[in-house]
This record gives C-alpha cells, structure tokens and sequence, in this order.
C-alpha cells in the first residue's frame, strides 16, 4: 500500500507545485499583480482610512504601484521594461509617476498628514494617468481624469488659502494673438 502512495506521489508531484505548468514568470507576475490589486483596492475604496490615517493611504498606494511595476518588470523582464518606460511617448507618465511615488513614500513614510493627502493623490492621479495612457482611447480618458484632478487639486489647495494659477508667462504664451 505504500508504494502505491508513494508512486502516486511521485507521479502527481508535478502537478502539486504547479498544476496548470505556468511558466515560472508569468507565476510571479500574475502573484506581483493580484498583490499590487490587493494593496490598490485597499488604498483606494477605503474612505475612513484616507481620513483617518492618510500616511497609511500614501503608503498602500505607494506599495501596489510598485508591485504594479514589479510585475510589468518579472513579465517583460528588466531590460524590456526599461526600454518601454523610457520611451519618447511613455516617459512624460513614467517621471510623473516616479516623482510622485518618491514624494507620497517620503511623506507617508514620515506619517505627515496634509504631505499624505496631497502627494499620496497626487500620486494616485500619476498612477491613474500612466494606467489610461496604455489603454485604447486613454487619451480622452486621460483629458477628463486632468480637468477633475487638476479641480480636486485647486480646491484642496484652497482649504488651506493656496490660489492654483498658472504663471504669468505661460499665460502669456497660451493667450490667443491680439
């Protein structure tokens, strides 16, 4: 009876680590991504811990960006997706991504709480943007995403008696000619 099991063992051993035989990267990266929801989900739909502990919200936010792009990386490998992000048309989404991903780590990290609204959505923002921008039509999804951040952004910035304008010289130079 126990070589029986013994064999029986030996012959579904395979399947036991890996039973659909998923490549060993796309293993990682499927787990990187169903992490990266995890910690996404959890920043994003809950609304007591965005009021009440927003430092934890930058860094859960901050956490499922990166394994977003662990998996990106484990899938395509370092080189490739090195290569795409430093694209000429990926790399505006890219730098606004990563500096918003430093300032909402740095100031969640911290646990400063006005930092943490304003960078942890900031990043949130960034994040959304570079999401859209790989979609089929994400242009226009990214337009209207810009118009009601940049009014999000204008009325957080009012709570606390900060005006948003911009210079004086870009208006000048995005002013209709006389």
């Amino acid at each position: 009876m126990t070589r029986l099991v013994v064999r029986a063992l030996a012959v579904a051993q395979p399947y036991l680590r890996n039973p659909l035989r998923i490549p060993p990267r796309i293993g990682a990266a499927a787990t990187l991504f169903v992490l990266s929801f995890w910690f996404l989900f959890g920043a994003v739909t809950s609304l007591l811990r965005l009021l009440l502990k927003p430092a934890d919200f930058a860094v859960n936010l901050c956490l499922g960006s990166a394994l977003h792009y662990a998996a990106l990386v484990a899938l395509r490998g370092v080189g490739r997706q090195l290569q795409l992000m430093a694209s000429a048309e990926r790399l505006p989404f890219t730098m606004a991504t990563a500096t918003s991903f430093l300032a909402a780590a740095y100031v969640g990290l911290r646990g400063e709480r006005l930092g943490s609204y304003l960078f942890g959505l900031m990043h949130l923002a960034a994040f959304g943007f570079d999401l859209c921008s790989r979609l089929p039509g994400g242009k226009a999804v990214f337009r209207v995403l810009l118009t009601a951040y940049l009014r999000l952004l204008r009325w957080l910035l009012s709570l606390v008696g900060i005006e948003l304008r911009p210079p004086v010289w870009m208006t000048r130079a995005a002013a209709a000619p006389p």
